[in-house]
């Protein structure tokens, strides 16, 4: 199943859920997800990624910041105007949920690689994946799951796919 991560609804209004306030500025398109909506930003020294614009508003004063589709993201209240929005259409999922429950999200720095597997993905605890299907959505998908450290890699399915 795949799912896209949508913080507002058709009003414009944010409909997830936010805990905490910061300000700060985005600097560039998002790393972690391919979305025009979807930015950089940084607060405090903390990166950001992705934040979330209103679709339809030209020059925001908020945007949305979330580091998986299960938490309560940021509202970040914008120091200087948003950078250009990248038309880049989607490619990587942003979040993997696997079939054992485990929630993965996607890594934005330097990456570990087994063979020419990239461990793309951090689960928690140390633990990394790799998606190695990917064809599309309504297809199966797999990860190379790697527990914590150099564990030996284990095949795991993916539940759901978050864009």
């Amino acid at each position: 199943m795949t799912k896209t991560f949508t913080p507002y609804n058709t009003a414009e209004q944010l409909t997830a859920r936010t805990t905490v306030s910061a300000t700060g500025s985005c600097w560039t398109s998002s790393i972690a997800l391919s979305d025009p909506l979807a930015f950089r930003c940084i607060s405090n020294n903390q990166i950001l990624d992705p934040c979330f614009a209103p679709p339809h508003v030209t020059a925001p004063r908020t945007v949305a910041c979330f580091t998986d589709p299960w938490t309560p993201g940021l509202l970040l209240s914008l120091t200087d105007k948003l950078p250009a929005r990248d038309p880049s259409t989607r490619t990587m999922p942003w979040a993997l949920e696997l079939a054992d429950g485990t929630h993965c999200v996607r890594l934005t720095g330097t990456v570990d690689q087994v063979g020419s597997l990239d461990l793309g993905y951090g689960c928690g605890g140390g633990a990394q994946a790799g998606l190695v299907a990917s064809s599309g959505p309504g297809t199966a998908q797999s990860v190379e799951l790697r527990a914590s450290g150099s564990a030996p890699l284990h095949a795991e399915a993916v539940r759901t796919t978050w864009l």
